[in-house]
């Protein structure tokens, strides 16, 4: 019997086996993630995205900002961050599925940034939170007789025993992230602890989870 059946055979097994290797290597999903450098911050300044949005204000900052040294830029851009998240929460369409992606002028702002040398960080207040609380006011901490909590500045806070409040500042953070930020930090991680704080409290706390645990 002739063999070239079987040389055939082998011979295009090889070359679809050749090719496979071949196309796995530009699609290796196991190659090696090489992390973003960090850079760590010197001297800082706050500013608040109103500010960032007025270029000839930002412009004189970043100037007198090079003369004195500061290397870093802490931005309040949690408002810009979050428009699309509270349209989905407000909706009750937000779940750990959501996909979020990159906010456009917070990119354009780090990138511009980046190639001034600056670091940037995003500011992001978590549980004190108006916006959050007027899209939903059942995810905001209430007083005893079912009105909304207050601080001294009239503030609202969303609860932070929700694992939607949670879950919607994850996905802040994320979108931040994925605009480029250096780094992020979270303020008002806690529960509101003045005025009538002290008359608060909470059907999770008294099942035996802690303020401290949930934070």
């Amino acid at each position: 019997m002739s063999r070239w059946p079987v040389k055939i055979t082998l011979g295009a097994g090889l070359v679809i086996l050749f090719f496979a290797i071949l196309s796995f290597g530009f699609t290796n999903p196991f190659q090696e993630i090489i992390p973003k450098q960090k850079r760590h911050s010197g001297k800082g300044l706050y500013i608040t995205a109103t500010v960032a949005q007025s270029r000839k204000m930002f412009d004189q900052i970043k100037t007198k900002a090079k003369k004195c040294g500061l290397d870093t830029f802490v931005i309040d851009a949690k408002w810009q961050l979050e428009k699309p998240l509270l349209e989905l929460v407000k909706n009750h369409q937000l779940n750990s599925g959501t996909k979020v992606t990159p906010e456009a002028w917070l990119t354009k702002l780090c990138q511009q940034l980046h190639q001034e040398g600056f670091i940037v960080t995003a500011r992001i207040v978590v549980f004190k939170d108006d916006h959050l609380v007027i899209a939903r006011p059942d995810l905001s901490i209430k007083m005893p007789g079912g009105s909304l909590y207050r601080d001294r500045k009239g503030g609202r806070y969303s609860n932070p025993y929700a694992p939607e409040v949670r879950l919607f500042n994850e996905l802040i953070a994320e979108r931040a992230a994925l605009s480029g930020v250096d780094e992020i930090q979270f303020d008002y991680i806690r529960f509101p602890a003045e005025g009538a704080a002290r008359e608060l409290s909470f059907p999770e706390e008294e099942q035996g989870v802690s303020r401290v645990e949930i934070i």
